[in-house]
């Protein structure tokens, strides 16, 4: 299964939530989340353009494998993710044996749902506000056409295909 998504500057956060709610998006719930990102004891994962993630979300963890991006229009890619019982003990485990941590990306996520489009409102400790619009899907071209007909809808305009992880190692 991909996870396909879109990400856009979020600049005014109140009005985007009207009119996501005005549309018809239903709200799910707003937590925190933390990721932890490890590094590869022997490759690297900049390069490779994959991702090894430990999240707590609220009071559940999960493990999340990101492959390679696989379209240059979105953020599209496998997408493998276990829920675990303890963050800490799984972050020792990888540690132990050999996977270094790399950086921490902590967000404040509303989340809404819109169909079958996840609509994420995120707010990030050393970036801002942004909005990701997020299918799960085995069709990725599809997926992402109704994802830029959803953002357009909605008025997004500023799409940034990065990940947050490499936003705050490039100091942006």
């Amino acid at each position: 299964m991909f996870e396909v998504e879109i990400k856009a500057r979020c600049y005014d956060k109140d009005s985007f939530i009207e009119k996501i709610v005005s549309a018809g998006a239903v709200y799910a719930e707003t937590r925190e989340e933390v990721d932890a990102y490890f590094d590869h004891p022997q490759r690297d994962f900049a390069q490779t353009d994959e991702a090894l993630r430990l999240r707590r979300a609220g009071d559940k963890t999960y493990l999340t494998y990101k492959g390679p991006k696989v379209s240059i229009k979105s953020k599209a890619r496998l997408e493998e993710e276990i829920g675990v019982e303890d963050f800490d003990s799984i972050k020792n485990i990888l540690l132990a044996v050999g996977f270094t941590e790399r950086e921490k990306v902590v967000k404040l996520r509303s989340i809404y749902n819109y169909g079958k489009i996840e609509i994420s409102i995120d707010t990030v400790e050393k970036l801002e506000d942004f909005v990701e619009l997020e299918i799960k899907s085995d069709y990725t071209q599809e997926a992402e056409e109704e994802l830029f007909h959803t953002a357009n809808f909605f008025g997004l305009t500023d799409f940034i295909r990065k990940s947050y992880l490499e936003m705050i190692l490039d100091g942006e």
